[in-house]
């Protein structure tokens, strides 16, 4: 911006104007204010209309618009929309890039996107500056568009952070449209946020775009724009991308904010057809109709409302004989289309019926064709408890209420648009994995109803706690409740082995544990609707390392050692077993006992020893027992061969076919048995702790 002052004779003059780049429509201002000869004695008019010279001056200034768009970057972009195979990111850039001519020259804009990348924490802390706020360019603009690469988690509250961030450094106007198909799924409130970052900026507007958003997600995008006056369209077709992007870009781009008089009045109700403010009710614009034979199709739920906003399913049946296709498909709300002249049968396909119509299409404009349905609106949410939060991925079941016979309309996951149902009375069951609510509903014609079931409920959060190296994939964690007339007096509501498990419970009081092997932590837990519980469970367990050697011996057995050990608080349960010459267990506070075997002989202690801490310990097991080698030295090499060793007492320790072997025998006198081609050999042996015998056999 420069400022110009003009002498010409006695008067001066003002000229302003914007460098370059001008204003859509400006006009230079040129305002003689006095002659230099009377500016003494007309000082007071001449700085009156000096303010007012500036005052234009800086409306050019704040009416620059300054915006800056927060992209999803989270993985779940690369996902479809209904009516196109292309990823959802693709399709919104394209829509941004089809768009860029209504942003005026002057505008300041930035690109954030979220998630981006996975990383450890899942993309949950990653935001990324694709363009920092600068006078717009269209070629720039694309080229770092054209590199987003979603991949990580939903961090919507970081990326309206960054981008707030940017604006927070310039004056005048200032907006924010936020791409998100989904919630924060990264654990922020994304309403208190909001409600943060405009009481720090209070001209900074956030509009937003949700791309096929799940009911219990359209509260907390309503909170978004309603506490900063801006606007909620949500998408659930791709045929409504680019409209839907260009309303929010001429919204951002607007010059100054609606007035009071112009703004649109607030509204509660959820938005359920293809793209539809959440803000502002919708009200059906007058259309002109082509000038080309064909038909314009409609459909309302009662004869004095609107037509229907989001997308329906039609077929159209061309006239016997012609070259019109028999059977052409249609998904919208109110598509157009030519045909020939001639008699035309549409079909309307409800999910639960079909509605046909004949209908001559003449030359000329085409033929307007309402559909009265004569029906109700209903759109499925389930919520914890009364205003509470939405709860994901509950199914429901509806069905008429009806003497002879009840038709399901609806079992699955909440519709992602409403359903369409004759006036009557319904039975709606919502479930969850533990919660399961059942209410009766009356439907009348023309009635859109948002019905949210009240599941009374809450969410238990764990943590386990464990010491560093525990595996906690092998964790089983159990939920019990309280149930008079059994048997332990509880019964199990459910069970998990997640790492973090998570539980939606009915409010009540819960008895958590958690077990790892031999290891268990336990909890109580109260539960109120729409509480959101978080525990941690510690598992307290020592590392024990246990280790054998025989007698004085400093080295430790290196191959044949194997350990049990049993809590002897917790007779009923299964020993640990390991096969290792270093063992290593997790072991709870407690007394144990342990057995220790060396090879398959007689070579076995069995030791009590507690556990009285956590971290780390170690046993070492000494037996009182030596090893012996046999083999037979014989050339040519024996056809046969038998080995038996016998204890004092003539019991059998151990026998085999092998040449050669390697046993371990307890401390003290035995007798050994060896039969090489039929001739017996008894060779008493002197078994010492610790010690080595090598015994040999040759032929005689």
């Amino acid at each position: 911006m420069s400022n110009n002052h003009i002498n010409v004779r006695n008067a001066v003059y003002v000229y302003v104007s914007s460098d370059k780049k001008q204003e859509p429509g400006g006009e230079r201002t040129i305002i003689a204010m006095s002659k230099l000869v009377d500016h003494m004695r007309n000082l007071p008019w001449a700085l009156t209309t000096l303010a007012a010279v500036l005052l234009a001056m800086t409306s050019v200034v704040t009416a620059q618009p300054n915006v800056a768009i927060v992209f999803d970057g989270s993985g779940s972009m690369w996902g479809t929309m209904p009516g196109s195979s292309q990823h959802k990111f693709k399709i919104v850039i394209n829509a941004i890039l089809k768009a860029a001519g209504t942003i005026p020259p002057t505008t300041r804009l930035s690109l954030v996107s979220f998630g981006q990348k996975r990383g450890l924490s899942g993309g949950c802390q990653t935001t990324n500056t694709l363009l920092p706020l600068s006078t717009f360019d269209l070629a720039v603009t694309q080229e770092r568009l054209n590199k987003l690469n979603p991949q990580g988690g939903g961090p919507i509250v970081m990326g309206l952070r960054s981008a707030a961030a940017q604006l927070a450094t310039v004056r005048g106007q200032k907006s924010i449209i936020l791409v998100h198909d989904g919630p924060d799924n990264c654990g922020q409130n994304i309403c208190e946020a909001v409600r943060e970052l405009h009481a720090a900026q209070p001209n900074l507007r956030i509009h937003t775009l949700s791309l096929v958003a799940k009911p219990q997600h359209q509260t907390d995008m309503r909170c978004v724009v309603q506490a900063t006056n801006g606007q909620l369209v949500q998408v659930f077709d791709s045929d409504a991308v680019d409209g839907s992007v260009a309303r929010l870009m001429r919204a951002a781009f607007a010059t100054s904010a609606p007035s009071e008089r112009e703004r649109p009045p607030q509204t509660t109700e959820r938005p359920s057809n293809s793209a539809v403010a959440a803000n502002a009710p919708q009200k059906p614009k007058p259309t002109s109709r082509p000038k080309t034979p064909g038909l314009m199709l409609s459909a309302t739920l009662a004869p004095t409302l609107p037509p229907i906003q989001f997308p329906l399913v039609w077929s159209i049946e061309g006239p016997s004989g012609s070259q019109f296709p028999s059977v052409r498909k249609i998904r919208g709300p109110q598509p157009s289309r030519i045909l020939i002249p001639g008699k035309h049968k549409v079909t309307l396909h409800l999910h639960d019926r079909d509605l046909t119509k004949e209908v001559e299409v003449t030359k000329g404009p085409r033929t307007p064709l309402v559909f009265n349905l004569d029906a109700a609106q209903l759109s499925l949410a389930a919520v914890l408890s009364r205003g509470g939060k939405f709860v994901q991925d509950a199914s429901f079941k509806v069905r008429a209420v009806q003497k002879e016979k009840s038709q399901v309309f609806w079992d699955g996951v909440a519709p992602r648009q409403p359903l369409l149902l004759k006036p009557g009375e319904y039975e709606v069951t919502t479930n969850t994995s533990h919660v399961s609510v059942t209410e009766n509903i009356k439907l009348e014609a023309g009635q859109k109803l948002n019905h949210d079931t009240i599941l009374n409920a809450g969410n238990l959060e764990l943590r386990l706690e464990d010491r560093e190296g525990l595996d906690v994939s092998k964790t089983i964690v159990t939920v019990e409740t309280d149930a008079p007339g059994t048997t332990t007096g509880r019964r199990v509501v459910t069970r998990s082995v997640q790492g973090v498990p998570t539980f939606l419970l009915p409010a009540g009081t819960y008895y958590v544990s958690a077990r790892n092997g031999s290891i268990t932590a336990k909890d109580q837990v109260a539960i109120a609707a729409g509480e959101i519980v978080k525990r941690s469970l510690k598992l307290p367990a020592m590392e024990l390392r246990v280790r054998t050697r025989l007698g004085d011996q400093t080295a430790f057995v290196s191959q044949g050692a194997e350990y049990r050990i049993w809590q002897l608080s917790e007779p009923d349960l299964q020993p640990l077993t390991r096969k290792s010459s270093d063992a290593r267990f997790d072991l709870p506070q407690g007394r144990y006992r342990i057995e220790s075997r060396v090879g398959q002989q007689n070579a076995v202690i069995v030791r009590d020893f507690e556990v009285d801490k956590t971290g780390s310990g170690e046993l070492t097991l000494v037996h009182e027992a030596g090893t012996v080698q046999l083999g037979v030295k014989a050339n040519p090499a024996p056809k046969s061969i038998y080995w038996e060793v016998r204890d004092k007492g003539e019991r059998t320790v151990w026998r085999s076919l092998d040449n050669s072997a390697l046993i371990t025998l307890r401390s003290g006198d035995y007798m050994l048995l060896a039969e090489v081609d039929n001739q017996l050999s008894r060779i008493p042996l002197k078994i010492e702790s610790g010690r080595y015998l090598n015994v040999e056999l040759g032929r005689n």
